[in-house]
């Protein structure tokens, strides 16, 4: 893959969690279920958000460390797997909802097409 179509795919998986994490606040919020993971949700969501705009933008420090937000939004997307299964280690078949089987497999993808971007940027 390119670099190009690595750009693309980074910032739909990206999209793709990121708005999976904020929905699920969102439907916890509008529900008035404030649950414990409402407000992780929200965070998870706006820093996934926050990352890609790190990564993509030029934002002062990141256009110049490019390298650095790769990393950071590959250890965010690993960190955000393997909460999911620490939060709900008590009950994990009960956990696996359709959002949680996306979420999950996108995260797999991003870490993966996050590699292949930072990979194609250092042979540019």
């Amino acid at each position: 893959m390119n670099r190009s179509t690595l750009r693309i795919v980074v910032i739909v998986l990206t999209l793709i969690t990121a708005l999976i994490h904020l929905g699920l606040a969102l439907r916890d919020a509008a529900s008035g279920n404030f649950n414990g993971l409402t407000v992780p949700f929200i965070l998870n969501g706006l820093g996934y958000l926050a990352l890609l705009a790190a990564l993509f933008l030029d934002v002062p420090y990141f256009k110049d460390h490019r390298d650095q937000a790769h990393y950071l939004l590959m250890a965010f997307a690993a960190i955000t797997l393997i909460a999911f299964f620490v939060v709900n280690r008590a009950d994990l078949a009960g956990a696996f909802g359709i959002a949680a089987i996306i979420a999950k497999l996108d995260e797999v993808l991003l870490i993966i097409a996050t590699y292949m971007h930072l990979q194609a940027t250092k042979g540019a």
